[in-house]
């Protein structure tokens, strides 16, 4: 494939799955896990506003469901609303999405030492196991140098 089919083939991707996740809405209306997946899909898609609804949909269902407001802190982070983004992932600041969130958010808002302390608190809850995410981390950050090095990590 190269890289100007690329686009297109994962434009249809997107689309299918997004397709395949309403209609899985249409068959459990109340399921967050699978309204959460479609918040997911048009986060991924960069439909920052579309992911937003769906994440506010999934908080109207499960207020208590900590990940759902990590990816609305996502969404409202892509829509440059990193005031809001924050308050969604304060909510449950010790849940391992909500981590991750303040860890872009508080780097972005100039509070870098909050960002590096939640960010320390992520990887020794998490490990090695996070390394995909804390790419994405060190690259919100600027530092790709950091960001490669955890990608190498997986192998």
């Amino acid at each position: 494939m190269t890289r100007s089919t690329a686009k297109p083939f994962a434009s249809r991707r997107v689309r299918t799955r997004k397709a395949a996740i309403r209609h899985a809405i249409a068959l459990d209306p109340l399921n967050t896990r699978i309204r959460s997946k479609l918040g997911e899909a048009y986060w991924s898609a960069r439909q920052y506003d579309e992911s937003l609804a769906a994440f506010n949909e999934v908080i109207g269902l499960d207020p208590e469901w900590a990940r759902a407001r990590a990816w609305r802190g996502f969404a409202y982070y892509g829509l440059g609303d990193f005031e809001s983004a924050r308050a969604s992932c304060e909510v449950r600041p010790d849940e391992a999405w909500n981590r991750l969130c303040l860890a872009w958010v508080y780097h972005k808002l100039g509070r870098h030492a909050d960002a590096e302390a939640i960010f320390a608190r992520h990887l020794a809850a998490v490990g090695d196991l996070g390394a995909y995410q804390y790419a994405g981390i060190y690259a919100q950050w600027g530092d790709s140098g950091k960001a490669r090095e955890w990608l190498a990590t997986l192998g």
